[in-house]
Formats: C-alpha cells, sequence, structure tokens
C-alpha cells in the first residue's frame, strides 16, 4: 500500500499469464479513465433528487414487505442475505467445509407469468437440510 504520489508499484506476474494480466490491466485503466472523467469534478453540476424521486427510488428493492417481529424487530429483504451469511460464519467448520450457502436462480412460469425462484441450499454443518425456496 503507497501513500506517496511517488510511490510505485511492483506486480509480478507468470510469463505464460502475460498477456492475459496485461489485458485485465489495460481493460481495468480504461475503465478507470472512463469513471474518472464522467465522476471526478461534476458532482457540483449534478442535480439533487426530488422528495418524488427519493420516495420512488429509496425502497425499490422492497418487493418483499419486512418481516417484524412482535418486539419491533425488522427483517428487510436486503438485510437477510447479510444476516444469513452471518449465521453460516459461525456454524463449526474446518478449513477444508465450504460454510457459504449455495444461492440458485431459475426463471419459472407460473399462472402470473414469468418470475424468478431462488433456492438456498444451507451448508452441510447447518441443521436445516432441506431447500429454501423463495
Amino acid at each position: 500500500r503507497a501513500r506517496s504520489s511517488e510511490s510505485s508499484f511492483v506486480i509480478l506476474v507468470n510469463e505464460e499469464n502475460k498477456k492475459k494480466f496485461m489485458k485485465s490491466y489495460e481493460d481495468f485503466q480504461y475503465t478507470e479513465r472512463l469513471i474518472q472523467r464522467i465522476l471526478v469534478g461534476n458532482s457540483d453540476y449534478r442535480s439533487e433528487p426530488t422528495t418524488a424521486e427519493i420516495a420512488r427510488e429509496l425502497y425499490k428493492d422492497e418487493d418483499v414487505p419486512p418481516f417484524v417481529t412482535p418486539y419491533g424487530a425488522r427483517l428487510s429483504s436486503v438485510s437477510a442475505i447479510s444476516l444469513l451469511n452471518r449465521y453460516c460464519s459461525v456454524l463449526p467448520h474446518d478449513q477444508f467445509t465450504v460454510i457459504t450457502p449455495m444461492w440458485i436462480q431459475e426463471d419459472v412460469l407460473d399462472n402470473h407469468g414469468s418470475r424468478k425462484l431462488v433456492t438456498i441450499v444451507m451448508p452441510i454443518a447447518c441443521p436445516i437440510k432441506e431447500e429454501i425456496k423463495v
């Protein structure tokens, strides 16, 4: 990690991976220049979102209403994924055991048209053995 403007970065790459690395590096540099051209120095010219835009876009991901306990604890669709990952991280495991859930997304047709079906397969150390379909 370099903090000085005169610092240099050195990247060591195997000769057989040099072409692939250089292509990735050039793509990265192009993307960085593009982002800088779009964003750097233009923040003063961005218009502030209106109250209506904020209300319309703020909870756009909330297709599923949040689960609220009688005590007021709230679980939204956004926080559910991180909570599930946090739960899996404390399951007993060794260095060879995968403790992350497996997510399978499918497009299915039903009476209401096409929709997404997500199946969650919990890690082997989890007491929940059946697939979770949402």
